[in-house]
């Protein structure tokens, strides 16, 4: 292998010390942060490596054991987990340590296929899209949360097997594959992986005709017999595809529209996804777009890519990075904020193709090329900017996070001294309330810190008292659930009451329904659900869950 020029090291010297100090500059923020999302002491749980059956458990069990309703099949995330209770046990700031480095390692693996694409000239042009990348505010809806390490996880392993298809020989053929087949073990969204190979190499392919389709499917063929394996474990374990309770349907594809609008609102206007907003922000970058089209035909004639332009190939795959994940998320019934880190990626790809086009405008053209080109330059990094200044907890100060730890740290020290005061056979009652303490609306609209769930606190009790025989009921179920047994501790988790507000009437008045009218419809639905799993003790590992063998 070749030493690398000594500019060029210096550029890939550079990106690494930004990734490192950005890193840094997070995990200041998170590390006084607690274990939370609802399925942190769950995965713990039942991640956690203790002999040989728990180890092979990891690969044979769906996540969390079936103490979470969906079905899910992430063996990658486990080993994580595993990795940072052997080392941290239950600190939070060793799994908040491990978030940040997997989002530091995310945005190594995007610098590495910035720098990696075929069409690209410029070494600010991958810069540019890792500074993108790093800084957007989006990130903070999973960096925080370590159940959300999926994202970062599955996205490391995304990124580094689209690099490899830009290489050519047998050590990259076999590096992609890993790099899947790792991707497809963190999270499920790495399905869409052997699509976004194909509109790769379809994209920046120099041939036309029938070569053009061949040589895409030729390196489809690879990555998809690896997505074929996964998913034949997938269902070896999980008894079918799995995924929430949602099931998936040809109506589901009527709501693809409105999925696509609200990943473009998400990310044009991350904690803020006004209409407006975003219709402004789309609007400012298609006039970029097409001042840098016509700035590039100003400069190469009627022959745009005899130069190498990088913008419009990095355009089409940012387009394709949000299709693909748009078909995903509505197959899957389910839109949460921290799903879009991928597509992050994608339009990360899309601002290094047009500063891309920019540096070389001002390089190569004449005096009003190289006032375009400067002036789609401004207007990306002051957009950048405007978010930091913005929304971004890097700048401004957030407590959310702050009293979220706070309120989860009462509440398992209250359930703690409940427990150790509590006889066997006794029932204790603890109110929670009934969603953390959310930031001011015009400050902040970060939508992640929920309350701890009842099987949250169930497996807190298993990893901190295991020698205690605790079951944990939510408000409803303790009226159905049987009496407590003599070597148990029953907690009953009751919610703070609902603010009560009065009915808004549209339409018939007569037709708002009556408050007698609303509690019994959901006493009625209360009854519907079942205890089944919440009435058992936290399943030992290798053993079947109530659930599963119900067949459920």
């Amino acid at each position: 292998m070749l030493p690398l020029p000594r500019r060029q090291l210096a550029v890939h010297t550079f990106a690494a010390l930004l990734v490192v100090g950005i890193a840094a500059l997070v995990f200041v923020q998170t590390r006084s942060y607690g274990l939370l999302g609802m399925d942190s002491y769950p995965i713990i749980l039942t991640s956690r490596v203790g002999s040989l059956v728990d180890f092979w458990g990891n690969f044979s069990e769906r996540l969390m054991d079936g103490l979470f309703p969906g079905k899910f099949y992430r063996p990658l995330l486990n080993f994580t987990f595993a990795a940072d209770y052997a080392l941290w046990g239950l600190e939070p700031s060793g799994y908040q340590f491990s978030n940040v480095i997997w989002f530091a390692m995310s945005g190594l693996a995007l610098y590495v296929l910035l720098v990696s694409r075929p069409h690209g000239r410029t070494a600010w042009s991958a810069l540019a899209g890792l500074l993108f990348f790093l800084l957007h505010p989006l990130h903070f809806e999973a960096i925080p949360y370590p159940p959300r390490r999926p994202e970062f996880l599955c996205l490391t392993f995304m990124l580094l097997a689209l690099a490899s298809e830009n290489r050519t020989g047998k050590v990259f053929r076999i590096s992609g594959a890993l790099a899947t087949l790792l991707a497809l073990a963190s999270k499920e969204t790495a399905l869409i992986l052997p699509a976004l190979v194909f509109a790769q190499h379809w994209i920046c392919s120099d041939q036309t005709g029938v070569k053009r389709w061949l040589a895409p499917i030729r390196s489809v063929a690879f990555s998809a017999a690896v997505v074929a394996i996964y998913i034949a474990c997938r269902i070896a374990v999980l008894g079918g595809m799995g995924g929430h309770r949602q099931s998936l349907s040809i109506s589901s594809f009527e709501g693809l529209p409105e999925t696509v609008g609200t990943l473009l609102r998400t990310i044009s206007s991350p904690q803020q996804p006004g209409f407006w907003t975003a219709l402004a922000t789309w609007a400012g970058l298609s006039s970029l777009l097409v001042v840098g089209v016509l700035f590039q035909r100003l400069r190469h004639g009627k022959q745009p890519r005899s130069s190498g332009s990088a913008m419009i190939p990095d355009f089409l795959l940012g387009v394709s990075w949000v299709g693909l994940l748009a078909v995903m998320v509505t197959a899957s019934g389910r839109l949460s904020p921290w799903y879009l880190v991928v597509v992050v990626a994608g339009f990360a790809i899309t601002v290094a193709g047009v500063v891309d086009e920019c540096v070389l405008l001002m390089r190569r053209s004449g005096t009003l090329a190289k006032l375009g080109g400067a002036g789609c330059l401004v207007a990306v990094t002051l957009w950048t900017v405007h978010w930091q200044v913005r929304w971004s907890p890097l700048v401004r100060s957030y407590d959310v996070w702050q009293v979220a730890t706070d309120e989860y740290s009462a509440l398992v020290e209250q359930v703690r001294s409940e427990i150790e005061a509590a006889a066997d056979g006794e029932v204790i009652r603890i109110r929670i309330p009934r969603r953390n303490t959310v930031p001011d609306r015009e400050a902040s609209m970060y939508r992640g810190v929920v309350r701890l769930g009842h099987y949250s606190v169930q497996a807190w009790a298993g990893l901190e008292m295991p020698e205690r025989n605790v079951r944990v009921l939510k408000h409803w179920q303790h009226l159905q659930a049987k009496p407590a047994k003599k070597t148990e501790v029953v907690v009953v988790l009751d919610r703070e009451p609902k603010k009560s507000k009065p009915p808004r009437a549209r339409g018939n008045p007569a037709l708002v329904p009556s408050p007698e009218t609303k509690g019994s419809a959901a006493a009625v639905e209360a009854k519907r659900e079942t205890a089944d799993v919440s009435q058992q003790p936290v399943p030992e590992r290798g053993a079947a869950t109530p659930r599963e063998k119900g067949g459920g």
